[in-house]
């Protein structure tokens, strides 16, 4: 039961991640919601690292 709860919700943090690095999708998230989350070992910190990572292998691997 759990793995299959586990599954869709795999699927959707990869369909955000390649929208965040989407030309076609807007990146607006409200400030309020950025700075709202949690601090934890994987919060908001963890999270902004994280994006930073995927971003430059996008962008190594456009230029």
């Amino acid at each position: 039961m759990l793995l299959e709860l586990a599954m869709p919700t795999a699927g959707y943090a990869y369909a955000v991640a390649a929208g965040s690095c989407s030309e076609e999708i807007r990146q607006d998230i409200p400030n309020h919601l950025v700075t709202g989350l949690e601090n934890g070992a994987y919060g908001r910190d963890y999270l902004i690292d994280l994006d930073k990572q995927l971003m430059s292998l996008v962008n190594k691997k456009t230029s």
